[in-house]
């Protein structure tokens, strides 16, 4: 795997809060990004999601708010954990079945 032997500067903070709604028809949800919470250097990423049945409406939210940091060796080990966690399928698959929803 990839391993670094000096720190790394992460110059360029980075702010960034994303929503997107997904209108959808009459259903049920199946699946949707699971909550999602992650301490990284210089601050944290967060995922979330909302499903309103009596709207079909699905809300997502993706929010990261990081500072320039300086990433320790050891500290960099734990992004490359993160992007690996961010590259899983399931953080941006929504599975929902169409037709009436059942109580």
């Amino acid at each position: 795997g990839e391993s670094r032997t000096t720190p790394m500067l992460s110059a360029t903070p980075l702010r960034r809060h994303v929503v997107i709604e997904l209108e959808l028809p009459e259903g049920r949800l199946l699946s949707a990004p699971p909550a999602l919470s992650l301490e990284l250097p210089g601050g944290r990423l967060e995922i979330g999601s909302r499903w309103d049945a009596d709207k079909h409406s699905l809300v997502v939210e993706q929010r990261i708010d990081l500072a320039p940091a300086l990433v320790s060796v050891e500290a960099y080990a734990g992004l490359l954990k993160a992007q690996k966690l961010l590259d899983k399928p399931e953080l941006r698959t929504v599975v929902f079945a169409p037709g009436a929803a059942r109580q």
